[in-house]
């Protein structure tokens, strides 16, 4: 789906990723995961094209993606930015419905989607109505996820989708979440500071420190062989919270 090949991204005097490579498998959950800092938000800005690489190449679909292309690849593509991002003058339902608004879809169309998207995150009909101030944090990011959705897009990029919630919502949003990943076989890249979401959520783990790829593999070699003394404490520190 995906191919990065020694991408890298400055501001000014400040490197924020090295030269990296990833490569992100269609149908897949990919988890990018490091500490503040470490480059994973600007990882996710380039997929989605709001930032671009100063060197090396983004591939999608295995063709090279140039400045002229991000209009077409973003039309394939749904975005969780974090916090949710919902327009507070607008129901639930109307940011739901915006892009498909702007698309031209028919009213019709709209409502059988929207219809088919809360039946996927289980909302109601009467939640959707609400004004964002009026909703709970959880049905919030729920109403978040439906809008990236809507298009059904072949790639969903979450950024931190759970970090603001409180640990009973968001235990509760991570097996909905898993449940949606799989049933809808879509490519998803997300961020996330935390390992046992990431370890729960994805197929694959992408290991970042100040702007390094250092380690890639599945849950189970993230956490059972890391292969750095770097990443090593990472998992030891996490375990220590997790146990």
């Amino acid at each position: 789906m995906y191919r990065l090949e020694q991408v890298s991204k400055s501001y000014g005097a400040t490197t924020v990723l090295h030269p990296i490579s990833i490569q992100i498998q269609s149908g897949h959950t990919t988890a990018l995961i490091g500490p503040s800092g470490c480059g994973k938000t600007t990882v996710l800005r380039l997929l989605t094209g709001l930032v671009l690489p100063d060197e090396g190449v983004i591939y999608f679909d295995d063709h090279e993606i140039g400045k002229s292309d991000w209009e077409l690849v973003r039309q394939k593509i749904g975005y969780v930015i974090q916090g949710g991002g919902l327009f507070p003058h607008l129901t639930a339902m109307e940011n739901i419905a915006l892009a498909a608004n702007c698309t031209g879809w028919t009213q019709n169309k709209i409502a059988t989607r929207i219809d088919e998207l809360c039946q996927l995150v289980r909302m109601s009909s009467e939640q959707i109505m609400k004004y964002p101030k009026h909703l709970s944090g959880g049905q919030s990011q729920r109403v978040s996820l439906m809008r990236a959705l809507m298009l059904d897009p072949r790639v969903l990029l979450l950024d931190e989708p759970l970090g603001a919630l409180d640990p009973l919502i968001r235990f509760e949003l991570q097996d909905e979440l898993r449940e949606i990943f799989r049933s809808l076989g879509t490519t998803v890249v997300m961020v996330t500071h935390d390992l046992s979401e990431a370890a729960y959520l994805a197929d694959q783990i992408v290991l970042l420190n100040a702007g390094h790829v250092e380690q890639v593999g599945s849950p189970n070699e993230i956490l059972q062989r890391p292969q750095s003394a770097w990443a090593q404490k990472f998992v030891r520190s996490i375990r220590k919270v997790v146990n």
